[in-house]
């Protein structure tokens, strides 16, 4: 059956606007070649568009209660909402306290004079910052949060000459000043953008906003290396997850109703090479001494814009954890005896020992050695803090990065103190097929490309249906209006449907 003939009967299904079947090579140990089915959909993109303002409007729906529900908390120290994952508890109060003071301590590295925070909230950091900073501007997508925020401001002169509150999205610009702020901020906000396409339009918005030489803090982003592990790890806490089966069910309801978005910390990297505007990308891991999702599965990163002042340590010197050093004296001496910026790379991190070894357990369907692992933190493993309570000690500063090796270890870049530094994840290729993902969005895609092959099935014998089919927003055509099947070659098929 020729790749023509199924491209015409997958044209046939309701939902498909334009279909094109390109032949692949054979695939290893066998001798015969597959294909790969691209289509474009019926109303795809007004579809996406209303489910983004669908989502932004649910959010804004649930932020707006939460902040009446929570009006009557302290300025500034209103952590309702703030659950965990694990088990929908509130997040232990000294923990959020202690997230919150390092968020701050990480802003003020950038010495902000003029700031605009998107996603203000409840005012957890525009309460630590404002009242240092020359002007600070602040948005919110909830009118309750910045009505409430306003009452607040207004009983401190202070603040009030300092703040200026506005009601709008992420994505609305409108009536910001252009090239003006030395510091924009948004923190905690990006899990609940639609998606990569709104993060990306978000920062290019931006960065029309920031002066020559600003910085843009963006924190607590999901990451979407350690997905996997932190799924493993809320199936075990189920009391239903009873064997290996059920944990799998479990984790697959989770990720369906899962609507937050995780970015890989190489999105940012591979952003900044293609916007002339961002000459430096700074991705650290959290710090903080506790262990829990935020610390575990969250990072900042920092965009600087032309001319940048930062401190580079891409090309500063790089030892290699368990080769050059490997232990916690290795690293003392290393630091009594060299003179930084320094980087120890590959260190085991302790936050996510347990549950990695809980998820490769589960691989092997050993569901009570994976439930043992989660209290577990590695017998190798080291805990960050204790990394940074080290280099403190020795008179210097430790910034974390993410490893470009093993989503189970980080870099340990040491800095002659704190202050603008850029490269602390260096820019190598990681080789990830998928940069950013919204899970839900991902299941539901994963299951219209299952009812397209079995409505194909239907149709065709089995071993001519497509290996994968992958949605495109638009078909490549060429001037003469033929799709552009060369194109075509050039679409990764990785991941099945691509939205």
């Amino acid at each position: 059956m020729q790749p023509k003939e199924i491209e015409f009967l997958l044209a046939q299904h309701g939902d498909v606007a334009q279909a094109a079947v390109v032949p692949t090579d054979a695939s290893p140990g066998t001798d015969s070649a597959g294909s790969i089915g691209y289509v474009t959909l019926r109303a795809l993109t007004s579809q996406a568009e209303t489910r983004t303002e669908e989502q932004l409007t649910e959010w804004q729906e649930i932020y707006d209660l939460l902040y009446t529900a929570s009006s009557d908390a302290a300025f500034g120290d209103n952590f309702a909402g703030w659950t965990s994952a694990y088990d929908r508890r509130p997040i232990d109060l000294d923990a959020m306290r202690q997230w919150r003071h390092m968020t701050v301590e990480r802003v003020r590295e950038l010495r902000p004079r003029r700031v605009l925070e998107i996603g203000v909230g409840s005012g957890l950091l525009l309460s630590r910052l404002a009242q240092d900073c020359d002007e600070y501007w602040a948005t919110d997508l909830s009118s309750v949060a910045i009505s409430d925020l306003a009452r607040h401001i207004s009983t401190d002169s202070a603040l009030a000459d300092r703040v200026t509150l506005r009601n709008q999205g992420a994505e609305n610009v409108d009536g910001l000043p252009t090239e003006y702020f030395d510091t924009v901020v948004i923190n905690s906000v990006v899990q609940v953008f639609p998606g990569a396409a709104y993060l990306t339009t978000v920062i290019d918005r931006v960065l029309t906003l920031l002066a020559a030489g600003g910085s843009f803090f963006i924190g607590d982003i999901r990451d979407l290396r350690t997905r996997d592990y932190i799924y493993a790890a809320i199936a075990l806490r189920n009391p239903k997850a009873v064997d290996a089966s059920a944990v799998h069910r479990i984790t697959q309801r989770h990720k369906a109703k899962d609507e937050e978005l995780f970015v890989h910390p190489d999105f940012f990297l591979d952003l900044a090479r293609s916007h002339p505007a961002v000459t430096g990308v700074d991705i650290q891991l959290k710090q903080g001494e506790y262990h829990n999702e935020l610390t575990r599965h969250r990072y900042d990163i920092v965009l600087h814009k032309s001319p940048s002042t930062a401190l580079d340590v891409a090309e500063c010197p790089v030892l290699r954890w368990g080769a050059d050093v490997g232990s916690l004296d290795g690293v003392r001496e290393l630091l009594t005896s060299s003179r930084p910026p320094l980087r120890v790379a590959g260190i085991p991190n302790a936050r996510l020992a347990g549950e990695i070894t809980a998820w490769q357990a589960l691989a092997a369907d050993d569901v009570a050695r994976a439930e043992e692992a989660l209290s577990r933190t590695g017998q190798d493993a080291v805990d960050p803090h204790t990394v940074a309570l080290l280099a403190s000690a020795t008179g210097h500063y430790a910034a974390f990065a993410p490893s470009t090796d093993h989503a189970g270890q980080f870099d340990a870049v040491f800095l002659p103190e704190k202050g603008k530094s850029v490269g602390t994840r260096r820019a190598q290729d990681s080789g990830a097929s998928q940069l950013a993902d919204v899970p839900a969005a991902t299941h539901r895609g994963t299951a219209l490309h299952a009812e397209l092959r079995e409505w194909l099935g239907g149709k065709v014998p089995e071993q001519y249906l497509p290996t994968a089919i992958v949605a495109l927003d638009d078909m490549p055509l060429r001037p003469d209006g033929t799709i552009d099947r060369a194109v075509l070659d050039r679409v990764s098929p990785s991941g099945g449907l691509v939205q």
